[in-house]
């Protein structure tokens, strides 16, 4: 790998975190995985801070492929955003009348 294929793209934090995986995504067994089974995201405790006893969160992973990268938390954090930018399109397109 040289030194201009291993930093992310610059431009947007976006384009960035979007060239970190690579459609189409899977869930697995409490994990969501990219086409090349990098881990994307996976259920798992909330253990930082006050939380609900037994309670489970989506947690963005993938912080041993990016920790080297410029700016990695933004980047992981961008992810995450993407995660919800994801679920609340879902629900505009079909709200959930459970509620």
């Amino acid at each position: 790998m040289t030194e201009e294929t291993s930093q992310p793209p610059y431009g947007s934090k976006r384009a960035a975190a979007m060239a970190i995986y690579t459609p189409p995504f899977k869930y697995q067994h409490g994990y969501i995985f990219d086409s090349h089974q990098h881990m994307v995201a996976d259920n798992g405790p909330i253990c930082d801070g006050p939380s609900v006893e037994g309670a489970v969160a989506s947690r963005v992973r993938g912080w041993g492929r990016i920790g080297y990268m410029p700016n990695a938390a933004e980047l992981q954090d961008e992810v995450g955003q993407m995660m919800a930018d994801a679920l609340n399109a879902l629900y505009q397109v079909s709200p959930s009348n459970a509620i």
